[in-house]
């Protein structure tokens, strides 16, 4: 006999865009078998009067390739409603490797996605060489949610080319070498491949100067699989004289030509320096996607964000004199006691005033953080206001709010989406019928960012709380959480309540439900440190039928699997 899940009377939200509707849902052996009015009993059932009842959100953008291994709930993505997470981007990853390799790859994921070396070191288990070995091992990996893995470009690059790989140039044996390898990565079971063209200050990312035929040949092995390409743009943001987002959106549409309307994602910000551009990106793209091109850039669900406080990143920890002024001190209470001493106050800031002349703007894009966090504050709530107000330097004021107390104060520093000041940049963004909402980062830049919990804040912000400007309807940013994401990436089968589809589903008290402040846990291994969101109103979460979490609580359950890819085309 199946087993029989009946969730009954709540207000189903199924993923499609739409209206919500009082119903009730069936689930059979990890399959949704009905939505609407179910008379029989189940072997289990759930009340969801007064609750909303969606698919699992589809977190489309992590960087979990190590935490996989020693956190079965893929947090902070799962206790914010994630049922499935695809990791493997930004061209980074630790598969394919060469034994050889591994402190490089560790090296490059710490470089590009700020995760301690030191916890990859120890939490990494290290038990394969090619892509599908790695799957294999993730197979044997328990977990709560599913996982999905695009093969990284430049492990690809490292694996065949050697050193070579960070810089050099591949020959045409080569390119046909990775088109080969990638294109029996995802035979194997990956969704598809990412690259990386970003230029760091440490040196290039394997694949920066990647050339058009590498990158086109890529491409034809990954549309002819229906694989998803995901990639970070190089020259979409900085001056003028640097720039060449033309060039490079050129190239992501003959990508995507080539791959026969391969699905291609990629991240679209707003440039607080240049906040048009994002707009004649889009507009290059909705005419690529006119011409047969699927390109998806990826949107936040808020502003770009960097989380300042004392016991994490701020501007003056990387100054001249700072660890020096700093050292020996054992926690965060005896940090700020330091720092509030007058001779090392004067000493750090009259440094940071030189260095930081040319950026005192900074601080009119900075605000303390309330609880539960707001994201859309007024910038008269900026730091530079503030210490206008009081007729102090905005650097000088910060220095001081930040070293309060117990230094515990937190701050956001918004970098890009809000040039207007409102969250109106935003809502078109995530509104646009060619974009997919994305951009978390989950398992990556642990001390400084936690925009995985995105999905909470478009619920409350966007859908419920917001009064500067128009709102959401529940029905669309659900939609853009499940089935919109889901399809970005070639999953047709979960993403929509709908009868067959896979039974990923959260029960939600929207009324009850809120952000936590970012806090930090010592979880990792090696002792190591991240920066955490946690969040209350996600009533219950089930991935295949089974209950992974019942208010809050971890219940033990680990459905979760490795979404092996499967070679079809997406419905009409």
């Amino acid at each position: 006999m199946a087993d029989r899940l009946v969730i009954r009377g709540g207000t189903v939200v199924d993923g499609t865009g739409a209206p919500p509707r009082s119903a009730d849902v069936l689930v059979e052996d990890g399959k949704i078998a009905e939505v609407g009015r179910v008379d029989a009993p189940g072997a289990r059932e759930v009340d969801a009067d007064g609750l909303l009842v969606t698919p699992g959100w589809v977190d489309v953008h992590t960087h979990y390739d190590g935490q996989v291994y020693w956190d079965p709930l893929m947090t902070p993505s799962s206790w914010h409603g994630a049922t499935t997470a695809i990791m493997g981007n930004c061209g980074v990853g630790f598969a394919p490797a060469r034994p050889d390799q591994h402190d490089y790859l560790i090296e490059l994921m710490k470089t590009i996605e700020d995760i301690p070396t030191e916890t990859l070191r120890a939490g990494i288990p290290w038990g394969w060489e090619t892509f599908a070995e790695y799957l294999d091992c993730l197979d044997r990996t328990p977990r709560a949610i599913d996982v999905g893995v695009l093969v990284p470009h430049g492990s690809v690059r490292m694996y065949l080319m050697g050193e070579r790989g960070e810089k050099g140039e591949a020959t045409h044996a080569e390119i046909a070498a990775m088109a080969a390898m990638i294109g029996e990565a995802i035979d194997a079971g990956a969704l598809g491949c990412s690259a990386n063209r970003t230029l760091l200050k440490d040196g290039l990312v394997p694949g920066s100067f990647a050339s058009d035929e590498e990158l086109l040949a890529i491409s034809k092995a990954v549309g002819r699989r229906d694989g998803t390409f995901q990639t970070n743009a190089a020259s979409f943001y900085g001056p003028e004289e640097w720039v060449g987002y033309e060039a490079e959106t050129d190239l992501m549409r003959r990508m995507s030509l080539a791959g026969n309307g391969m699905r291609i994602t990629f991240a679209l910000i707003e440039d607080h320096q240049y906040p048009d551009r994002w707009r004649t990106i889009l507009s290059r793209i909705e005419a690529a996607n006119r011409e047969g091109a699927k390109m998806r850039p990826q949107v936040l669900a808020r502003p770009l964000n960097a989380i300042m406080t004392l016991a994490g990143r701020h501007p003056f920890d990387r100054m001249p004199g700072y660890a020096e002024a700093t050292a020996g001190v054992k926690n965060t209470a005896d940090l700020a006691a330091r720092l509030r001493q007058p001779e090392v106050r004067e000493s750090i800031l009259s440094v940071a005033r030189q260095a930081l002349a040319e950026r005192a703007w900074f601080f009119d894009t900075m605000y303390e953080m309330t609880d539960p966090p707001n994201y859309e504050p007024e910038t008269s709530q900026s730091i530079g206001a503030e210490a206008r107000r009081r007729g102090v330097p905005s650097m000088d004021l910060f220095y001081d709010l930040m070293t309060a107390g117990a230094g515990e104060a937190m701050f956001l520093a918004v970098v890009a989406n809000y040039a207007k000041g409102n969250g109106d940049t935003v809502l078109e963004m995530i509104q646009h019928p060619d974009t997919v909402i994305g951009l978390g980062d989950g398992g990556a830049h642990c001390l400084g960012l936690c925009d995985v919990t995105t999905p909470t804040t478009l619920l409350t912000q966007w859908v419920r709380d917001r009064t500067r400007g128009p709102k959401l309807p529940v029905e669309i940013a659900v939609r853009e959480l499940t089935s919109t994401a889901a399809r970005a990436f070639g999953l047709y089968d979960r993403g929509i309540l709908a009868p067959g589809m896979r039974a990923d589903i959260n029960l939600i008290d929207l009324d009850r439900l809120r952000m936590g402040t970012p806090e930090f846990i010592h979880d990792f291994p090696a002792n190591g440190r991240r920066l955490v969101q946690r969040a209350r109103g996600y009533v219950a979460t089930f991935v295949a039928g089974e209950r992974i979490f019942a208010d809050g609580t971890e219940t033990g359950a680990r459905p979760g699997r490795t979404i092996r890819k499967q070679p079809v085309r997406e419905p009409a």
